[in-house]
């Protein structure tokens, strides 16, 4: 912290060039040598022997010396710098110190970087605090130059030493990070293109389900029209079951009538087999009493002719009586008593 304190504390008087200070002046006289500390330049043959802290001030320090130090008069100067510092940042400390660089002023021009001037933090307060606190009290001892600057030398060293170490790790991490970055590159590439592939899947199967829904959209639209035609192919089924029973009943029937009249026919045939053989018989019996009677009548005639031819002649004798022809031959039966009456057909049979 009093590294950080004596960095702050010098900061204004490093922001200020010697130009800007007046001559004379012990704050001048201490910025001056401390700049050139810093710059590592050769003094001035007039400054070479002066020391930047006053003679009273090292008469002051002289008699303190004798006394015994008390650490509160230590710690009371510390408290009073810390509430008078003036936080400034290293930045514009940075690009202060290299706007002087480029002017040119009165200064030839030193390469330097950033963190040698933080790494020389713990070393500043150690001159920084006692020189500052000398104008104040007017006593104080002057610091041994030599010895700080070659100190100030090694910690300067040091830390160019660790500003090294750090530079090669930024670049090792600079680096790094480059080739993370062109991974990253890479990897964003390689996603982007998972991702527009993957977009183009999901399209060309959006389009698809969207095809489908369409078709079975269409289908629905259809579906009336087809549930239409099939209750009217059912209706038509269903009368065609109907006629078809229908038919089945009426072919029934038919087969049944048929049935009857095969059985009427061989009734009738029977009948008519009948009836021809009474005809027949009938004809039989009229021819013959057509012939009876024929004869009959022939006969009829012949005893007229001889009766007349008796009547002639003379014949006396009432002997010869002729008989009649029905005396002579017995009474023919008429055919229809012979066979018995023939009952008429049953006409229900054919209806």
């Amino acid at each position: 912290m009093a590294g950080k304190a004596g960095i702050v504390f010098a900061m204004p008087l490093l922001q200020m060039r010697p130009s800007q200070l007046q001559a004379g002046s012990r704050k001048c006289d201490f910025c001056v040598w401390y700049w050139r500390c810093l710059r590592n330049e050769p003094a001035s043959v007039g400054e070479e022997t002066e020391s930047p802290i006053p003679k009273s001030g090292k008469d002051n320090k002289r008699k303190r010396a004798s006394k015994p130090e008390d650490p509160q008069d230590k710690r009371a100067p510390t408290r009073k710098l810390r509430r008078k510092l003036i936080h400034v940042d290293v930045d514009s400390a940075y690009q202060l110190l290299d706007d002087e660089g480029n002017e040119g002023e009165e200064l030839a021009p030193v390469n330097r970087t950033r963190k040698p001037v933080e790494a020389a933090k713990p070393s500043i307060p150690e001159t920084l605090p006692r020189d500052e606190e000398t104008p104040k009290e007017d006593s104080g001892k002057a610091p041994e130059l030599p010895g700080d600057i070659t100190k100030f030398r090694a910690e300067l060293s040091q830390c160019e030493a660790k500003l090294k170490k750090s530079s090669d790790e930024e670049k090792a991490l600079r680096l790094l990070c480059s080739q993370k970055e062109e991974d990253l590159k890479d990897l964003r590439a390689d996603l982007l293109q998972q991702k527009l592939e993957m977009i183009a899947q999901l399209r060309g199967e959006v389009d698809q389900v969207n095809a489908d829904c369409n078709r079975w959209k269409e289908d629905m639209d259809q579906l009336p029209a087809d549930k239409k035609a099939a209750l009217a192919q059912l209706a038509q089924a269903k009368k065609i079951e109907e006629l078809e029973s229908k038919l089945a009943e009426a072919g029934a029937e038919v087969a049944e009538a048929r049935a009857e009249v095969w059985r009427t026919k061989a009734m009738a045939d029977k009948t008519i087999v009948v009836y021809l053989r009474d005809v027949e018989a009938i004809q039989a019996e009229l021819r013959e009493d057509y012939d009876q009677e024929k004869w009959s009548n022939d006969l009829a005639k012949f005893l007229v002719s001889s009766n007349d031819e008796d009547s002639v002649s003379g014949f006396e004798s009432g002997e010869m009586r002729m008989e009649s022809p029905r005396r002579r031959f017995p009474k023919m039966e008429s055919p229809r008593r012979r066979f018995p009456k023939m009952q008429p057909p049953r006409m229900w049979l054919l209806k």
